[in-house]
């Protein structure tokens, strides 16, 4: 893959409302990190960008406990 992306992680969020821009998205959710693992295993959860995000997020969160 050629395209810079940028991941932000947070220790909390806030929902103040629906995003500007959905083009990119079948679908928005709020989802607790506990569930990304069987997301992903369901096959819920596809696009290569996005797994390597959320893989790398979950990799450090075990890393810190």
């Amino acid at each position: 893959m050629t395209s810079q992306h940028h991941i932000f992680r947070a220790d909390r969020a806030e929902h103040i409302g629906d995003p500007e821009d959905a083009f990119e998205s079948d679908r928005i959710d709020w989802i607790p990190l506990d569930d990304i693992r069987s997301l992903i295993d369901k096959q819920h959860i596809v696009a290569g960008t996005t797994l390597v995000a959320l893989l790398l997020v979950l990799t450090d969160r075990e890393r810190r406990t």
